[in-house]
């Protein structure tokens, strides 16, 4: 409805009222509010308490209940809602304004975070003007129903680097009444793996999850998985452990090798070693592999089964050696089984001692003998074990016709001896065959060597030619003989020698009616001149035919000396040690022991050749001699090396032919040092000269590099170069130097070094201070090197030096060389600021010889200071000097404190660093002495407008004596 008032206001004094009309307009606010669900939708009483049920949500969830508020009124409407009664519950939006005739739809929100339980929890939506809506909310926040074995697992310590991971199983099981979706926020590492992905698990399921823990490094672990459910909620899940390696180590490290020596066939020996368990944990132990392996060496082992170590725990192993037949000397490492990895633990060596006897021949044939002649073949017999036997033949069954020397004796164990078989004939065709003739082993009687031997008599026949060779000893020549068949069957001929210096085929076949040439080969093994009265060396060759002939060449042969078995043409450089490696041959079926004599013309002790005197060589076997050579100095030099038995004075040599090079670099010495400092190098050399001292010169081809000279190092003693590297220039690169060492006796020792250098810094900090208008000036030092004369050059960081100078102007200044210890060098800094604060400069002198030298300045300004006073004479004039120091044209304004103190002009204009005199007179107002007043100079800074800079003069008026000028007694802009 509208209703209008008309109001009257009369005030005193005023013939007429004042009026006004008033007009009012009442309405009432039209509005419902709705709960929606699904396709239903439920009004709302203003007048009760509605009651919502939201359910039961999870943790980070939400309940979501759909309310609309209508207004059906004229006129907008506003709402504001309470949910005070709980912090889970919202509304959205929670205040606004609704448009007539039109509906605003809201969310009515449960979303807890924590559990929590609404029981009658009251909210309320304010109608501006209108009702009040009492909403009663009923519901439940919980945790999803999903349990876990386990929230955190200790694996404790772990083994690194085992061949089976440690696992354990992680069980989740499904309690809630819905299904829940379940991810894995986790990333595999290389230490900890867990084997789940997302997954769906249903209501009342169960999953259970492989949590695989291997350690890389010796530390803690500590890791946190996390599971997420429902996309909402975070399950924790705490993984340590701790890496650590497994330690069964030997109680008595001396124990690390285990020698059970040399143990007789048949005999025990037994060794006992102790373990301890340094790991934290129990640890697997196991043998098996080694005993496996150790049982192929008869060793055995105890306990070689798996066994469990706990923490500080000892055992002992047994470990038991019985050879049951020879076995060489051995080393072998022993594996063991840690926490099933192979682990080095000990080495086991030692050797089975046992007979072991063989012959080089299993039957000695002599073939047709003549009769009344004696022939002998060799036997040798070898024994190949560790024990030294005595041995007998049985020569009785030998008799008459073959005897065995020596018929008995005794061979040391790694040996050989030689046994001569003899055959004399007596009867002519009789054919001697003995079979199985025995040697027995006194120390082994079960030990079995037999031979058998075979000959054959004959009649003797007419010698059918006289053959003479001659060679070079231990080298060859053939000769021929023709054999010719005039028979009609084939001839199958054994040529036999009875001197093993020739030898030729073993068998001849030869056809009916045809002829061949049979080959002779003399090869002698000792020079004719060794031999017995030097005679020639002489021998048969019975070649017996199937006619019942037989053809016999009488032989004689000349061994020469030997020739050279090498020439070696060697380049070696200087001063580096070379070792030449000799193959030596021995060409008998014996062992030979060589002397060896290396001949070289020798120049002093300038030359070095070492090696062993003597060599040891098997029979027909080959070894490697070694000797070194190195000579001092350039040289050419030619010599032999010759290896004699002393026994049968037979020899080889070899011829070498060494030429030295120029020595190479014998050491690359870095230094680095910053300019201007010291550092020493000690260059150690030995004078191998026993009986000489030398003196060597030395040249180098940097300045840098200072030595004291002459070098002198006295006979077979050790000299001690100090090198000092002193630089004055800052290198930007790194310098190669080179140092040469040198003396007639030992030649050249040339050395490497590579020089940098580094900045020195600042040479001073130099602090100075002076009032604006005044200038300092300060001495600055410092002390060149320069082995010359040269030239220093200063310069500032600033283009046009302006606030410091140098105070004489000279910036080149020409300087004579440093003494020893260096000498010194001054100059004048003057510092005249121009504006007030601090400013900093660098200066920097140059010279091309003695280097850079830098100093860091630092002048602050302070306000102008207070001068005079100036004295002035009554009726007379004083002239005060003043200088403009700013780096601008600046205008001064000038003024006196004292009526008796008068200027010829209030302002000038001084140019930058210009000096001008100011005229101040005085003339007396009374008869009262002395007058005190004061002249201020003044002016806006140029580099801060807004700061005022002003200068005060103290003026003093005297009684005058007479008309004269004053002068101001100490100039200004002086210090």
């Amino acid at each position: 409805y509208q209703r209008r008032v008309h109001g009257v206001c009369r005030v005193k004094k005023k013939t007429t009222p004042l009026t006004c009309n008033l007009k009012g307009e009442g309405y009432t606010v039209h509005e419902r509010m709705a709960l929606r669900a699904a396709q239903d939708l439920l009004i709302l009483q203003p007048s009760v308490v509605n009651t919502i049920d939201l359910g039961k949500v999870h943790l980070n969830d939400k309940s979501v209940r759909n309310l609309e508020l209508s207004n059906s009124g004229q006129y907008n409407m506003d709402f504001k809602w309470n949910t005070s009664g709980s912090r889970f519950v919202s509304v959205d939006p929670p205040i606004g304004t609704i448009a007539k005739g039109e509906m605003c739809p809201m969310q009515l929100i449960f979303a807890p975070t924590s559990e929590c339980q609404l029981d009658n929890v009251r909210i309320s939506c304010k109608i501006t003007n209108g009702h009040t809506y009492a909403l009663q909310l009923n519901g439940t926040g919980y945790v999803p129903s999903l349990n876990f074995s386990f929230r955190q697992y200790d694996f404790g310590p772990c083994f690194l680097k085992t061949s089976k991971p440690y696992k354990t199983i992680l069980v989740i099981t499904n309690n809630d009444h819905q299904d829940l979706s379940m991810d894995l926020s986790w990333e595999n590492k290389e230490h900890l793996e867990v084997s789940l992905g997302a997954s769906v698990l249903q209501k009342g399921e169960r999953k259970e999850v492989v949590i695989t823990f291997m350690p890389k490094d010796v530390i803690t672990y500590n890791e946190t998985i996390t599971f997420e459910v429902n996309g909402l909620y975070t399950v924790p899940i705490t993984i340590t452990g701790e890496g650590t390696v497994p330690r069964i180590e030997l109680v008595n490290p001396s124990q690390k090798i285990v020698n059970f020596g040399a143990v007789r066939v048949g005999e025990v020996c037994r060794r006992q070693v102790k373990l301890v368990c340094k790991s934290k944990v129990i640890t697997p132990f196991s043998m098996e592999a080694a005993a496996q392996e150790l049982s192929n060496l008869q060793i055995t082992v105890l306990p070689k089964s798996y066994v469990e170590f706990k923490p500080k725990e000892s055992r002992v192993i047994d470990l038991i050696f019985q050879p049951t037949q020879r076995i060489r000397p051995f080393s072998q490492d022993v594996y063991v089984d840690i926490a099933g990895i192979p682990r080095p633990l000990l080495s086991v060596s030692g050797s089975g001692q046992g007979i072991e006897l063989h012959l080089d021949l299993k039957t000695v044939s002599f073939g047709p003998v003549v009769q009344g002649t004696t022939v002998t073949k060799k036997l040798l017999l070898f024994n190949t074990g560790d024990v030294g036997v005595r041995f007998v033949w049985d020569i009785k069954r030998m008799e008459p016709d073959f005897q065995i020397l020596p018929p008995e004796g005794f061979i040391q164990a790694h040996n050989e001896i030689g046994m001569e078989v003899i055959y004399s004939p007596k009867v002519v065709g009789h054919t001697a065959v003995v079979d199985r003739v025995r040697c027995a082993i006194r120390e082994d009687p079960d030990t079995l060597l037999e031979v058998n031997v075979n000959g054959q008599c004959v009649d003797v026949p007419p010698v059918t030619e006289n053959l003479k060779f001659q060679c070079v000893v231990r080298k060859s020549q053939p000769k021929v003989v023709k054999i010719t068949n005039n028979t009609g069957s084939i001839w199958h001929l054994k040529p036999q020698f009875d001197n093993e210096s020739w030898t030729g085929p073993l068998v001849i076949d030869l056809k009916p009616q045809e002829s061949c040439n049979y080959e002779i080969i003399y090869h002698p093994m000792t020079t004719t001149r060794n031999r017995p009265n030097g005679a020639p060396e002489t021998g048969k060759l019975f070649i017996p035919l199937p006619t019942g002939e037989a053809r016999v060449y009488n032989l004689e042969g000349i061994a020469d000396p030997p020739q050279a078995s090498g020439t070696y043409d060697r380049e070696v450089q200087c001063k580096t040690v070379h070792t030449e490696r000799i193959m030596v041959t021995n060409w008998l079926k014996k062992a030979q022991k060589f002397k060896v004599s290396r001949t070289f013309p020798s120049d002093g002790q300038s030359i070095v050749i070492k090696g062993l005197d003597d060599i040891d060589v098997p029979a027909q076997a080959t070894r490697e001699y070694k000797f070194t050579f190195m000579s001092y100095k350039d040289v050419r030099l030619n010599g032999t090396v010759t290896f004699t038995n002393e026994e049968t004075k037979e020899y080889i040599f070899y011829n070498f032919n060494f030429k030295t090079l120029p020595a190479v670099v014998i050491q690359t010495i870095p230094l680095r040092v910053p300019v201007r400092n010291r550092v020493v190098h000690e260059i150690i050399l030995e004078n191998p000269l026993m009986d000489k001292a030398i003196t060597l010169n030395i040249k180098c081809d940097s300045p840098d590099l200072t030595y004291p000279t002459p070098f002198n190092i006295p006979a077979g003693a050790e000299g001690r170069l100090l090198v000092t590297y002193f630089p004055l220039v800052l290198k930007p690169n790194e310098v190669t130097a080179k140092l040469t060492l040198s003396c007639p006796e030992l030649g050249d020792f040339p050395y490497i070094f590579k020089l940098s250098t580094v900045p020195v810094g600042t040479e001073k900090y130099i602090r100075m201070q002076c009032p604006l208008g005044l200038n300092q000036s300060q001495t600055l030092r410092f002390t060149h090197f320069a082995k010359g004369n040269t030239d220093f050059f200063f310069k500032f960081t600033d283009p046009k030096p302006s606030v410091f100078t140098k105070t004489n102007g000279q910036y080149q200044v020409k300087v004579g060389p440093a003494g020893a210890d260096g000498t010194e060098i001054s100059f004048d800094v003057t510092f005249e600021p121009c504006k007030l604060g601090e400013v900093k400069e660098t200066l920097t002198v140059t010279s091309p010889l003695a280097g850079d030298y830098t100093f860091s300045l630092l002048g602050q300004c302070l306000p102008p200071q207070r001068q005079g006073p100036v004295d002035i004479k009554g009726n007379t004039t004083a002239q005060i000097p003043f200088k403009n120091v700013f780096a601008e044209n600046v205008a001064f304004s000038l003024v006196t404190d004292h009526p008796a103190f008068t200027l010829t002009k209030s302002q000038e204009v001084v140019p930058s660093k210009k000096s001008v005199s100011f005229v101040v007179s005085f003339k007396p107002v009374d008869d009262v002495y002395p007058v005190r007043g004061k002249l201020l100079i003044s002016c806006n800074n140029p580099s801060e407008p807004d700061q005022k800079v002003e200068w005060t003069y103290y003026l003093r008026g005297l009684k005058s004596e007479g008309k004269e000028v004053s002068k101001a007694k100490k100039p200004a802009g002086t210090r």
